[in-house]
């Protein structure tokens, strides 16, 4: 009877501990809504706590709560799927956006749409999944829902690209476009423009950092396999050339299949050039100018007179080593 004592308190003890020093958890995985916004979840035991089974465990939405039937086993590597007909009531979630909280044995919470700045609302045939970033997890959009498979991980990504310019159009070169709360972040090359590849489906925090200054911030909403696409201009007045407003840079047309004028104003007596890049950043041509006249003709001729290659090709005009507008054109053969 002694023996039998003993081992209760010190059962009684070992729970106490467990309910004083909760170990934490991650369960909630992907939750997906079919046309008519019925729901499927993912559930898997991400640290290796698993509750065994899921005998008085409930899930609990902002409309109502729902206990699991029993029996349900739930074990370490098991991805288990879940729908209502495994609930003992109908649980109402809403797609719009809810606040999820798994109780009973353990405990998870996620939430997304209305209750969440991070993550809106998928679209039809989106999942939404739960990733891993640094000690932390957020949930990010998923166009190949894998319920079942490869939990706590998205298959689909997105892109951003855009450019960043002052309010006279002179592009920003060298400006630091860096992303919230993952750490992406990529350098403006030489005509203001950035390209990220590979980002979450999800809401960032952007900012535009130049000379350890923020020069932009805002919020963009990135969708798996779509690249988002955003001009930035600091929202105050800033533009290391003054003297140059009133110089000018556009071509017409624009697509153009045999030749395009480029036409540019300098200023007052004042020479340069415009140079001419394809989409590597390599120099195509180079042509002089001066502020005596107003255009040049391009008809898709490189350094050597050789037609180059159909595509996307970006100009420049030059003065005193000093970039003064630019602009983009696409070149039909």
């Amino acid at each position: 009877m002694k023996k039998i004592f003993i081992l209760i308190f010190l059962l009684f003890s070992f729970t106490l501990v467990l309910y004083s020093n909760p170990i934490m958890t991650a369960y909630f995985s992907e939750i997906y809504f079919d046309d008519n916004d019925d729901w499927t979840i993912e559930l898997y035991d991400y640290y290796g706590y698993p509750p065994g089974n899921l005998d008085y465990c409930y899930i609990e939405s902002t409309t109502n709560m729902a206990f699991f039937n029993n029996g349900i086993t739930f074990t370490s590597n098991d991805t288990l799927v879940v729908t209502n007909a495994d609930m003992q009531t109908d649980l109402i979630i809403n797609r719009e956006g809810d606040y999820l909280i798994m109780g009973g044995w353990t405990y998870d919470e996620i939430c997304w749409g209305n209750y969440s700045n991070l993550i809106n609302a998928p679209y039809p045939g989106q999942s939404l999944c739960r990733v891993p970033i640094d000690d932390y997890f957020i949930f990010v959009k998923e166009n190949q829902p894998s319920l079942g498979h490869n939990p706590f991980d998205v298959q689909t990504f997105g892109s951003l690209d855009g450019i960043v310019t002052y309010s006279s159009g002179i592009p920003i070169y060298g400006a630091e476009v860096s992303f919230y709360p993952v750490g992406y972040s990529v350098i403006t090359d030489e005509f203001g423009y950035f390209l990220i590849s590979g980002i979450y489906g999800m809401n960032y925090d952007l900012t535009v950092t130049l000379n350890d200054t923020i020069i932009v911030e805002m919020t963009v909403t990135i969708e798996p396999d779509e690249t988002t696409y955003v001009e930035l201009i600091p929202d105050f007045d800033i533009d290391p050339q003054p003297q140059y407003h009133n110089c000018s840079l556009s071509n017409h047309p624009n697509p153009f299949y045999d030749k395009t004028e480029i036409h540019y104003s300098l200023p007052y007596n004042s020479v340069g050039s415009i140079t001419i890049f394809n989409s590597k950043g390599q120099k195509i041509r180079e042509i002089a100018v001066s502020p005596n006249e107003n255009s040049i003709s391009w008809s898709g001729l490189d350094e050597n007179n050789t037609k180059v290659p159909s595509g996307v090709y970006f100009y420049q005009l030059e003065s005193d080593d000093k970039t003064l507008a630019s602009g983009k054109m696409l070149y039909l053969i």
